[in-house]
């Protein structure tokens, strides 16, 4: 009963970062599309990185 009152009070709050880390990674995708249509690849490189990382966690 303890770990099922325990996850009710938690849930809340890790739907919620989850939703703000697809929200971060879609930013850093966005910016790594970006920067590679300029050209710049190694900061696309790293923007690309910032996404996937957010995404594989």
């Amino acid at each position: 009963m303890r770990l099922f009152l325990l996850w009710l009070v938690l849930w809340p709050c890790l739907a919620s970062a989850q939703v703000e880390d697809v929200r971060a990674a879609k930013r850093h995708f966005e910016a790594g599309a970006d920067y590679y249509s300029r050209g710049a690849y190694q900061d696309a490189i790293r923007e690309f990185q910032a996404a996937y990382d957010l995404q594989a966690a």
